[in-house]
């Protein structure tokens, strides 16, 4: 089994130590509140300044100048995670259905670390949930199952050096994720623009330990606009939540950590899940099928899955209650690592039924749960008999069981693997 994933998610909750430059903007209402209250406050749009050099032309874009900008919010202790998936969630939904929406990052920060729950994110006694940080990964796993009123329609985990993909994703589906840096000693002040340029080789302290969203990009903004020049032209344009900066410049020799491209979608009125997140990997040979039974009587329309690698093919059948006949078959390759929906070809009346998925790789599972002493943040996983299964020398084997674990080789339990039904309402 693979543990990339969950490394990524334990190493990437500390995101509450952000600093900011300590030069004057037009950025007004910014929040130093630190309590657990839960209030979301907003700023405002940045008033205009002049500027010797203006973005435009060829190798520039930008989400407001197209008409998609979305409203700057000011984050309240470390939720800088939460800011930054919220309005990467918010600015998809407006690029695909001209609509504002508004979905609040303390609402993400509750589910995503509320205690009324049986598995998924725990924080140790006297850890606030507005200071523990966290990452785009545990927003995948929270709005998969609803947000809401919202679904995950699909999350590509990205390349961060692949600049080409990046761009395309924000231009094709809005504001995205990304982990930066944040040390105010590499900001600076420039023709009225802030700008960070934050690496190993000019900062000895380096650390990608705050989140924006990257809402455009300019292939030629000026290298010497940057306290410490970078060795070419080039910057994204960073939508922030954090100490008074509503937008700014990153330079592109700044590295992005832990980038995601958020879709979301209102088509869908309810979710079968067993699972709280994809946090390992299991493989049974050059092909690897698991399967969830649900007792969840409505009209299913869609299949969520996750995949552990690139370009993974899934092929998934729904079937008449526990292993029966086919009902439904529906097959998709998917480009990126992430969270893909698969509509079926007709929905579904269903009461008791079998999602089985076949992958052409590994199959994404919840494996044993972690924790992380030092911050404070464990991942607590369940399973029970009779939900999740995988196929072993042709049999069906319970995933909660320790025997099916041995067989495979795994450290621990397997749990749930990650599947699940999407219901629409039907008049």
């Amino acid at each position: 089994m693979k543990k990339a994933l969950a490394l990524l998610i334990c190493t990437a909750l500390v995101l509450a130590g952000c600093s900011s430059v300590e030069e004057p903007t037009a950025v007004t209402g910014v929040s130093s509140e630190t309590s657990e209250s839960l209030e979301t406050t907003e700023t405002t749009l940045p008033q205009y300044l002049e500027h010797d050099y203006i973005p435009e032309g060829d190798g520039y874009f930008s989400l407001f100048d197209e008409g998609y900008g979305t409203r700057i919010k000011a984050q309240v202790g470390g939720t800088c995670w939460a800011n930054a998936c919220s309005t990467s969630l918010e600015s998809n939904y407006k690029i695909t259905t001209g609509e504002d929406i508004f979905i609040d990052p303390i609402s993400i920060v509750s589910e995503v670390y509320g205690r009324d729950k049986e598995e998924g994110f725990f924080l140790a006694q006297g850890v606030s949930r507005l200071n523990a940080g966290g990452n785009g990964y545990q927003v995948v796993f929270a709005a998969a199952d609803g947000l809401e009123g919202y679904f995950l329609s699909n999350a590509d985990s990205l390349d961060p050096d692949d600049m080409e993909t990046i761009k395309q994703s924000i231009r094709e589906h809005g504001a995205v994720y990304a982990g930066v840096p944040d040390n105010s000693s590499t900001k600076g002040y420039f023709d009225n623009y802030i700008t960070l340029n934050d690496n190993p080789d000019v900062d000895p302290d380096f650390e990608q330990d705050h989140a924006v969203v990257l809402v455009g990009w300019d292939d030629n903004f000026p290298a010497d606009y940057f306290t410490y020049p970078p060795s070419s032209n080039g910057a994204w344009l960073a939508q922030n939540s954090m100490g008074g900066i509503s937008l700014y410049w990153i330079s592109y020799e700044s590295p992005l950590d832990e980038v995601v491209s958020f879709e979301i979608t209102d088509a869908y009125s309810d979710a079968a899940s067993y699972d709280c997140g994809f946090f390992d990997s299991v493989s049974t040979g050059e092909s690897t099928s698991v399967a969830s039974v649900f007792h969840h009587p409505g009209t299913l329309a869609a299949i969520g899955v996750y995949t552990a690698s690139d370009n993974e093919t899934v092929t998934v059948e729904i079937l008449d209650g526990e292993f029966g006949e086919i009902l439904s078959t529906v097959s998709g390759t998917f480009e990126h690592m992430g969270f893909h929906v698969l509509s079926l070809p007709e929905t579904l009346d269903v009461e008791d039924y079998t999602i089985a998925a076949t992958f052409d790789g590994d199959a994404a599972i919840e494996s044993f749960g972690m924790e992380d002493v030092e911050w404070g943040v464990s991942v607590i996983t369940a399973s029970h008999e009779g939900e999740s299964f995988i196929r072993v020398n042709g049999e069906w084997q319970d995933m909660s069981l320790e025997a099916t674990a041995e067989m495979l080789g795994a450290e621990g339990l397997l749990n749930n693997c990650c599947l699940k039904g999407f219901y629409v309402t039907t008049q």
